[in-house]
């Protein structure tokens, strides 16, 4: 299975601050895995540490007040297209990022966590791709092959969207 996880999740320092999101239990089900590491700021050039980035009124904003949505979506739509090269299979992002966050992301600097999805996450899902948050990875289901995905559904009649979160079986 190729599976795309966020490159902080598997310990790259890549962080806005420098550090890392290191998750031993993902690294560990990640062995006999086809990996694709990726953090959609590093891959267009933005250092690290970089000035932290969350959503005010539905806009990615550095803590300095600055507009970095161009700079995101960039960074996003190039991550999503690592993803399609790839042909990924699941995506296991970090939880509350603003690029990476799948069910929860930080609301603007006031470290109030609010219901909705990171740029990249979001472009994933949008896509069709099963995408996980890594707070709802669960090692004895990864071994069975169930994951609890965020997917969207299209509504036929009204051409309306509806995001869903379903468990998903594969076949490992």
């Amino acid at each position: 299975m190729t599976i795309l996880v966020s490159a902080c999740i598997l310990g790259d320092c890549c962080r806005y601050d420098g550090g890392n999101n290191y998750n031993e239990v993902v690294a560990r089900c990640m062995e006999g895995h086809k990996v694709i590491k990726v953090c959609p700021q590093v891959l267009i050039g933005m250092p690290t540490p970089r000035k932290r980035v969350e959503f005010v009124e539905m806009f990615p904003v550095d803590s300095d007040g600055e507009d970095v949505c161009m700079d995101y979506q960039f960074a996003a739509d190039m991550a999503v297209g690592v993803a399609r090269e790839e042909n990924i299979d699941l995506a296991i992002l970090q939880s509350k990022s603003s690029m990476c966050g799948v069910n929860n992301i930080h609301d603007g600097f006031s470290e109030k966590i609010v219901e909705g999805g990171g740029l990249f996450a979001e472009g994933l899902i949008l896509e069709g791709y099963n995408v996980m948050d890594v707070e709802d990875f669960n090692e004895e289901d990864f071994k069975v092959g169930i994951f609890k995905c965020k997917q969207v559904e299209w509504r036929k009649d009204d051409e309306s969207m509806v995001w869903k979160e379903e468990k998903t079986d594969w076949m490992l």
